[in-house]
């Protein structure tokens, strides 16, 4: 159903808002900015009729655009050159305001394109996480992360995904050292503020080796492969992948689950039981424990199965010469996820058979 809207300055003082565009104004008031690539994916589906509904909203005065610069900044993780940025404008939000969740104090919109281009260039990075797992989660931005849970305004948290009573913080780290020194301390602080795991999406391999030296002593840290951990998220987090794996692959029979560190269940082939481990999701607590886990306990209490995906050569190797733990490996098929063929142009999967760019 259309809603019909007169606005000063459009070619014939009328524009239509239809329920799509209703839509697009929510996503860019709660994910701040969106290139033309996200948002036609999401919503439309040709780049002719895209173009043409979001000139006549940025007409309307509904929303405004920017440039995004190759390489402002000199951070070298993110040179991407994207071209426009959509962003809300404060008419714009006037019209969606009944519908959002939070109070909305229309006088901060005006800081929102004093941004500086490599926080931009994340912040739609981030986007990517919303477009390929919408229908599991809604993610909401940093800045009004902060303001629901409390955190301070410097602290590095990209997002959070919700699902009913599911929360999963998001960070999206470059390489510098002082960011990896504010995680560090920030990511215990978050969970006592109701995030309960956190996901760190590495786009660099230089990355990814440095965030696994994390510390922490929160319920699950996911440090992950970018491209690969959108598809670990969507496939693994909340569903019942990894009992239906241990039936398909280990052809074992679930007797419990189980808390400690490097498991998370037991099961019997009808003559003794294992331990069913984990770091598909790339768990640091997980991996610490199974670390620790020495061949003389195994003897005393149960040998481990540890199931990785085919890519995870790094774990592989820490593990494979440990008698206790058996390694069975996981070919990875989440099906095709929905990219923008922009934000990640500069991105290389390590499996590129199962995403597509």
């Amino acid at each position: 159903m259309e809603e019909l809207v007169t606005y000063e300055g459009t070619k014939n003082g009328l524009f239509f808002i239809k329920n799509r565009d209703t839509e697009v104004l929510k996503d860019l008031y709660r994910l701040r900015f969106m290139t033309i690539s996200q948002i036609n994916i999401e919503y439309f589906g040709t780049a002719k009729y895209v173009y043409n509904r979001l000139g006549r909203m940025k007409e309307a005065g509904l929303i405004d655009a920017i440039p995004l610069l190759r390489n402002q900044d000199r951070d070298r993780d993110l040179d991407i050159r994207i071209g426009k940025v959509y962003y809300i404008t404060p008419e714009g939000v006037k019209h969606i305001e009944d519908e959002l969740e939070e109070d909305v104090d229309i006088s901060k919109l005006e800081t929102r394109t004093a941004i500086k281009s490599s926080t931009l260039a994340r912040y739609l990075i981030a986007n990517e996480v919303q477009i390929a797992l919408r229908e599991r989660f809604i993610l909401y931005s940093s800045p009004i992360v902060k303001d629901r849970y409390n955190l301070n305004r410097g602290d590095q948290i990209a997002g959070v995904l919700e699902r009913g009573s599911e929360r999963i913080g998001l960070y999206i780290p470059n390489s510098d050292e002082m960011v990896y020194k504010r995680i560090s301390t920030e990511i215990d602080r978050v969970s006592m503020h109701g995030i309960g795991d956190i996901a760190i999406l590495c786009w660099t391999d230089g990355i990814l080796e440095r965030y696994r030296g994390l510390q922490s002593t929160a319920r699950s840290i996911m440090v992950l492969p970018f491209l690969e951990g959108i598809g670990i998220l969507k496939q693994v987090i909340g569903t019942n992948f990894i009992e239906r794996l241990i039936k398909r692959e280990l052809n074992l029979s679930l007797v419990s689950d189980v808390d400690c560190l490097f498991a998370r269940y037991i099961a019997t082939d009808g003559r003794r039981e294992y331990y069913v481990s984990e770091l598909l999701t790339g768990d640091l607590i997980t991996f610490r424990g199974l670390l620790s886990y020495t061949p003389q306990q195994a003897a005393k209490d149960r040998p481990v199965y540890l199931l990785l995906w085919t890519y995870q050569r790094w774990e592989r190797e820490m593990f494979e010469d440990m008698p206790h733990i058996k390694i069975i490996e996981i070919e990875p098929d989440f099906g095709k996820l929905r990219l923008s063929d922009t934000v990640l142009s500069r991105l290389k999967p390590r499996c590129p058979s199962y995403i597509s760019i």
